[in-house]
């Protein structure tokens, strides 16, 4: 038996109607449940007749979570205004309504990087993508009193203790080197080998979560490295 639908299915296609894809019948499977970290659910959707599934659908489930989808939503809409290589990515859509307030995104039906570990040819994509993504709005001017403070923020907002060390030892270093600017950029802030995802000949980067536009160019290579 089918599992029981829930209601914002409707919302969703709606939505999708409104982009001119319409579709209707969808089916959503519950896939993952974070209610621990930012009051998330996540959904995989399937259309009819389809055993892949077409699109995934971040719901959020407290006021916190809703809060964080608006901001998501103000960021990568204002990261796509100014760079037109964001533009040419998986379209994302957010519904920021009083029942469901969510963020759809296209599924891509590929091999994650992941799998593919060892392939350098692979890896060389990933890190050409992010130099492309990183370069396509880049922002003003970091002093080395701004980055220590972002290196501080990111220490204590990771659980991840390679990570913080990282962070701690590079701000040391940074501290006691000579003064420098580097430019500002925005950043996936999830830049690991489970999000890139190869679809067909397409190298595809998804969830944009912690999508930031003011980091530092190291910052999503860390992640990429460690993670």
């Amino acid at each position: 038996a089918a599992p029981p639908q829930p209601a914002f299915v409707g919302d969703v296609e709606r939505l999708l109607a409104d982009q001119g894809r319409p579709v209707e019948g969808l089916q959503a499977m519950l896939v993952q449940s974070n209610h621990n970290v930012r009051g998330r659910v996540t959904y995989c959707h399937f259309e009819p007749g389809r055993s892949r599934p077409s699109h995934v659908v971040k719901l959020a489930r407290t006021r916190r979570s809703r809060d964080v989808v608006a901001e998501e939503a103000r960021g990568y809409q204002s990261l796509t205004v100014r760079s037109e290589f964001v533009r040419r990515q998986r379209p994302r859509i957010y519904h920021l309504g009083e029942e469901s307030t969510f963020v759809l995104e296209e599924f891509v039906v590929g091999r994650t990087l992941s799998t593919l570990r060892g392939r350098p040819v692979y890896e060389a994509r990933a890190l050409d993508w992010l130099e492309a993504f990183q370069s396509s709005a880049a922002g003003g001017p970091l002093r080395r009193i701004d980055l220590v403070e972002r290196l501080r923020r990111l220490a204590a907002a990771t659980k991840s203790e390679p990570f913080r060390e990282l962070a701690n030892d590079t701000a040391r270093k940074v501290m006691g080197g000579e003064d420098f600017e580097v430019a500002e950029v925005p950043v996936h802030g999830d830049f690991t080998a489970s999000n890139i995802l190869l679809d067909g000949n397409e190298l595809c980067v998804i969830d944009w979560e912690w999508l930031r536009l003011g980091g530092w160019p190291l910052e999503d290579l860390w992640w990429y490295l460690i993670v």
